[in-house]
């Protein structure tokens, strides 16, 4: 597994029985589900500004893989779409596809770490953000229109390299969408050459 899909984080307590599309926010410097509890504790981190060319990026018809993980750190790769930053310091919201019940599911609910990199098939330019999800929850109408309009971008571009219209289709079932916000707290360049991995 490389380093995209790793989410190297101390294990956390989890809370066992939560829903998968449970509604999860923070206050302060903790998460707390949809009826109050406290799930967790993490010490205060200074949200990152994104940088120009990353909002440039992230609007266009990019290709997102979402990258969570269960207590014994095992790894799971998700598509999303709709990408909306909400301030150049994030955070960030993704319509996640994640099918209730599925390992992504059951990560977003229980586990705060995520790691998801933007990539344009077109030039293979890529950046990763790593954060915490603070809020999981099913999309609201406006979303599933930003996630129709990415769909359109990226089909687009994917015409560049080759991939046939009527494939794109099956990436993409609005009934298995959650919407999930995160932090911003890392930032790294993943464009193939030798600066991948570097932080921005």
């Amino acid at each position: 597994m490389n380093s995209n899909t790793k989410l190297a984080s101390a294990a956390l307590d989890g809370r066992r029985g939560a829903t998968p599309h449970a509604l999860r926010r923070r206050r302060g410097d903790r998460a707390i589900d949809d009826r109050g509890r406290v799930l967790r504790l993490r010490a205060a981190h200074a949200p990152r500004r994104l940088p120009p060319a990353a909002l440039e990026l992230i609007g266009q018809g990019v290709t997102i893989a979402v990258a969570t993980r269960d207590a014994a750190m095992r790894p799971q790769i998700a598509r999303a779409w709709g990408p909306e930053v909400l301030d150049p310091r994030g955070p960030v919201r993704l319509c996640v596809d994640a099918p209730e019940g599925s390992a992504t599911a059951l990560n977003l609910a229980e586990r705060p770490e995520i790691a998801v990199t933007f990539t344009l098939p077109s030039t293979y330019q890529s950046v990763q953000l790593k954060g915490l999800t603070v809020e999981v929850r099913p999309p609201t109408d406006q979303e599933l229109e930003l996630v129709d309009r990415h769909q359109l971008a990226f089909s687009a571009d994917v015409q560049k390299v080759g991939l046939q219209l009527r494939l794109v289709p099956r990436l993409l079932d609005h009934s298995s969408l959650v919407s999930a916000l995160f932090t911003v707290d890392e930032l790294y360049d993943q464009t193939p050459g030798h600066a991948a991995g570097a932080a921005l």
